[in-house]
């Protein structure tokens, strides 16, 4: 944080980026290339959520398998949890530093302790010093879920073998 110039812009995006339900559409060959509709869904969400249902819809371009689609919808379900999106200016040392970097965050005025974030932007200036935007992150959003046999893919008589539980 000494490294800081200035103050942090602290941008959330709040309960419009935040979901508790994420669906998808696929092409599948399994289905002789019609559509299936991939779903998640988690009740913990929901139950932070005040019970309100938030959906979302994620594009998965190329994706031809349900459980290869099943986990990209579960991911961004995940990564719309976390939302908060910091910019500030660094000393010339930001200029080490790579756009899709981990970095820890310390700034008592946020309670951020050692917070992560990806930087998704980094702005070289003239005057040697380095504008940066960044993402909340953790690495919890890329853990896969364990699988039950519970859920049934929409749109089809087809029962999955497994599909991931709600967390």
């Amino acid at each position: 944080n000494d490294d800081i110039i200035g103050t942090i812009k602290l941008d959330d995006g709040g309960l419009k980026t935040s979901k508790n339900y994420m669906s998808a559409s696929i092409i599948d060959p399994q289905n002789n290339f019609e559509s299936r509709s991939v779903t998640y869904f988690n009740s913990n969400y929901l139950k932070q959520d005040r019970g309100i249902q938030k959906k979302g819809n994620v594009a998965l371009t190329g994706i031809t398998n349900y459980y290869n689609a099943r986990m990209n919808v579960e991911q961004a379900l995940k990564k719309s949890r976390y939302g908060l999106q910091v910019s500030f200016t660094m000393s010339p040392k930001g200029m080490l530093l790579t756009a899709g970097s981990i970095i820890e965050l310390t700034y008592p005025r946020f309670n951020f302790s050692s917070k992560e974030f990806r930087i998704l932007n980094i702005n070289f200036k003239k005057d040697g010093t380095v504008d940066i935007t960044a993402r909340e992150h953790d690495d919890s959003i890329y853990d896969i879920t364990e699988e039950t046999s519970s859920a049934s893919i929409k749109g089809t008589d087809v029962e999955p073998a497994t599909a991931p539980a709600v967390a």
